[in-house]
């Protein structure tokens, strides 16, 4: 991994962890959590199907 994508894992994973706290904080709703985990590439249907097995992605 050269500096550059180093730089952007990085950035993704500070945006991800906002993201988790503003859900957390209640800030936004869980469709717009939904849609940032998205932005971030996270499948969503195998995050959806994960929560309703109890597993959480924060």
């Amino acid at each position: 991994m050269d500096e550059a994508d180093w730089q952007e894992e990085l950035r993704k994973m500070i945006a991800r962890s906002r993201l988790s706290h503003d859900f957390v904080s209640g800030l936004i709703s869980p469709d717009d959590f939904m849609d940032g985990l998205h932005d971030y590439g996270v499948d969503v249907v195998a995050c959806s199907e994960d929560w309703e097995n109890g597993l959480i992605y924060l």
